[in-house]
């Protein structure tokens, strides 16, 4: 790096000095419209910017207004704390066992849809109700998760008893 650096001829004062000198004299030359030079615009020349007009104030006014809740949102903001929770754990409850039946016994019928169906149940469906709600769900989450698990816990018991606890031959 320091080779690169010595080989460059570095401008003495005296140069730099004397290409200032030029730079002015060209812009002299190019304000004078009889010297016939073209004009050499620098940074200095170049006009300030037109501010942007907004065309639309129809956007202005949209973003002013108020958000009024629907109706779901008020009946829901309505309920006590514990009535929602139970509602969360009932509804989780029940999604958890819709999402195991396809996993389980729809997924003969279905394929790899019912998986697809699972998911959407599981995941985007609590999703979904928290952007529409404007309210968290975590209580159905874990109720969800809870019944998942039982689900697939009392299936896999189930296969056991019926298949005589031998999994992997039919």
């Amino acid at each position: 790096m320091d080779q690169q650096n010595q080989n460059k001829s570095v401008p003495a004062p005296e140069d730099i000095a004397k290409a200032e000198a030029e730079a002015v004299e060209a812009r002299r030359e190019a304000d004078n419209p009889a010297a016939g030079a073209a004009f050499v615009p620098y940074v200095d020349d170049v006009p300030d910017p037109v501010p942007y007009v907004d065309d639309a104030p129809q956007a202005e006014a949209d973003e002013d207004e108020d958000y009024v809740p629907g109706a779901w949102e008020r009946r829901i903001a309505a309920l006590p704390e514990k009535t929602w929770r139970l509602y969360q754990r009932v509804g989780g409850a029940i999604i958890g066992v819709i999402a195991v039946l396809f996993l389980t016994v729809l997924s003969e019928d279905l394929g790899v849809w019912a998986l697809a169906l699972a998911f959407v149940l599981a995941i985007g469906l609590p999703n979904y109700l928290e952007r529409w709600w404007r309210r968290k769900l975590p209580q159905a989450r874990v109720a969800m998760l809870v019944s998942i698990a039982v689900c697939l816990a009392a299936f896999a018991v189930y296969t056991g008893l019926t298949h005589g606890f031998d999994f992997f031959t039919k």
